[in-house]
């Protein structure tokens, strides 16, 4: 178990180097599978080593090596990625130290409620709640960006 200063240090990670999403919202996803995408997503990247080895003992999670060309050989980054349940797991830990990803964290938990059992017939109305989810998100990301690039001028 997690002491409240891992979680807190944790949450300031997410805040500054994490992705929550859900797995399959990009694009034209629904349209082209013509299924509504399910499995909430949190990945943190970062190129120390030691950081994300702490990451992963503590809170588990599946490492990948990031390919970049912006990045020399000599520095690789890691992803730390999450999915499905343990995302839910994680945000509800570190929801209240969370600042910059807390209202996204929100939305993660509104979303994984929507989500039924396996191969459940999904109704419309779940589809267009989950739909208004994934837009808030966007939306949420889209002016965060936004709002980051005012405070740097």
């Amino acid at each position: 178990m997690a002491t409240e200063p891992e979680l807190a240090y944790l949450a300031g990670i997410i805040d500054g180097e994490g992705y929550i999403n859900v797995s399959g919202s990009g694009g034209n996803y629904r349209k082209k599978y013509r299924k509504i995408p399910h499995s909430p997503i949190l990945t943190i990247t970062n190129s120390n080593s030691h950081l994300i080895s702490w990451i992963r003992n503590r809170f588990g999670g599946h490492l990948y090596l990031k390919h970049s060309k912006r990045l020399p050989q000599e520095s690789p980054c890691w992803d730390l990625t999450w999915s499905g349940k343990a995302v839910e797991q994680i945000l509800q830990q570190v929801h209240p130290y969370l600042v910059a990803k807390k209202e996204e964290a929100t939305l993660i938990f509104a979303y994984r409620k929507l989500i039924g059992k396996p191969f459940e017939r999904v109704s419309e109305d779940n589809i267009a709640k989950r739909e208004a989810i994934l837009e808030a998100m966007r939306i949420l990301r889209k002016n965060n960006k936004i709002l980051s690039k005012e405070r740097i001028k």
